[in-house]
């Protein structure tokens, strides 16, 4: 591996990037927890409140995600943080690449939508025998049909987000929300404006 020196305005802009990174992460940080409670309140009642919300929320981590561990764009070289700053604001940081947070499978499935369905109900329907299988959305609270797809429920109890059949659990990730926030917190870092 090539040792790279940084000139003094390389340097700059290194520092620079990395600031404002953990500037956005604690931005994010932020929009995230808040989200986060509005999810739980709404949790009993509000179905399109409460996935907006969770949407919203997972967003925020998938934010968090692309700053910490960046992954290089071809049509767009050297504009990533790991680019510019020469690591991942992650390893700066010391946060393992174990982090729920790494893991944006759900916030892709909602970006790619679309593709996922389809793919999840030929699944679905070749597992079964071709039967008819009725699908279930926005719910909340306890599953009721064993034989049914869920789209998209909440279980409120234990945070668990279903989406295309596949569980999250959200108290997790707010968990590690909190966490890294308290990373970007600490007191070698100073955000004008926020707490």
């Amino acid at each position: 591996m090539k040792k790279v020196v940084l000139h003094a305005q390389s340097k700059k802009l290194s520092e620079q990037a990395y600031q404002y990174a953990v500037v956005e992460i604690r931005c994010q940080c932020l929009f995230a927890m808040e989200t986060f409670k509005n999810i739980t309140k709404k949790g009993e009642g509000e179905k399109i409140m409460t996935f907006s919300s969770i949407h919203s929320f997972l967003t925020h981590c998938a934010n968090i995600s692309k700053i910490l561990w960046s992954r290089p764009n071809p049509k767009y070289p050297g504009v990533t943080f790991k680019e510019v700053i020469g690591e991942n604001v992650s390893d700066r940081l010391r946060i393992g690449g174990s982090s729920p947070i790494k893991d944006m499978e759900h916030r892709d499935g909602l970006d790619h939508y679309d593709e996922r369905i389809v793919r999840w109900v030929k699944d679905a329907l070749s597992r079964n025998g071709k039967k008819e299988i009725p699908i279930v959305d926005l719910t909340i609270g306890e599953k009721h049909f064993s034989d049914a797809l869920y789209l998209r429920h909440y279980d409120p109890e234990a945070g668990l987000f279903t989406f295309i059949g596949k569980e999250l659990n959200l108290k997790v990730l707010y968990d590690e929300v909190v966490r890294i926030n308290g990373i970007v917190r600490g007191p070698t870092i100073s955000i004008n404006g926020l707490k």
